[in-house]
């Protein structure tokens, strides 16, 4: 028979759609304005930094889990990097595994489903790959393709941030960086067990620019004197 909630049991009210709409932060940069801030940024790093002969990465364009204990494992062998490659709000719920000495370890299948700072990895490795162009053009200034290579540059960076989608701004919205609390409605998602959330792994645009900001200090150049 079927049984019909008492008064103390009825279910709150539907949500409006004016509700939702109204529940989702208002993103406040337009896609140009993102390039800009990249670009804003990449021509210091190729300007006032001293960038290493070669990171050796593997995978650039793999964002398959398999390949994200291969790429941490290297961004740990970075010391300039090692200890600033996060927020630390995003390994606060879950942090990088390491053993009793600091040295990485392998990360568990089932926490590189979920965990937040995982798309920042392959973010990472987009950049130092980068960063091998930008080595060659700090040593052939001259060099007409310079403009090209920033160009492009600042495209592809752009191209691993959540503004070219909706969806995945939704899922990891730039306001929400602004909260620090390592939730992204992405984290919720992805433990539920929804498939394709963010399948590319991208990055939204303050963590874009994080990693910006982390590599310029990173490799600064040092004054003379210094």
């Amino acid at each position: 028979m079927l049984q019909v909630p008492n008064e103390s049991e009825q279910q709150p009210a539907a949500l409006t759609w004016d509700q939702v709409l109204q529940g989702v932060p208002e993103e406040k940069i337009s896609p140009e304005q993102a390039r800009a801030e990249i670009g804003n940024r990449l021509i210091p790093i190729l300007l006032e930094t001293e960038i290493p002969d070669k990171f050796a990465i593997e995978r650039v364009t793999s964002v398959d889990n398999s390949t994200v204990n291969t790429k941490l494992r290297y961004l740990y062998t970075i010391e300039a990097l090692r200890d600033h490659l996060f927020p630390a709000f995003l390994t606060a719920e879950h942090p990088i595994r390491t053993d009793e000495n600091g040295s990485i370890v392998e990360q568990p299948k089932e926490e590189i489903e979920i965990a937040p700072w995982v798309n920042m990895v392959h973010a990472w490795t987009k950049l130092l790959n980068l960063a091998n162009g930008l080595h060659y053009y700090q040593y052939h200034k001259d060099d007409p393709s310079i403009s090209n290579f920033l160009l492009y540059a600042v495209e592809d960076l752009h191209g691993f941030t959540t503004m070219g989608s909706l969806k995945e701004r939704l899922a990891r919205p730039n306001s929400y960086y602004e909260n620090q609390d390592g939730y992204y409605p992405e984290n919720a998602w992805r433990e539920s067990r929804v498939a394709g959330v963010n399948s590319l792994r991208h990055v939204n645009l303050p963590e874009m620019l994080y990693i910006l900001d982390t590599f310029r200090a990173a490799f600064a150049r040092q004054a003379p004197n210094e």
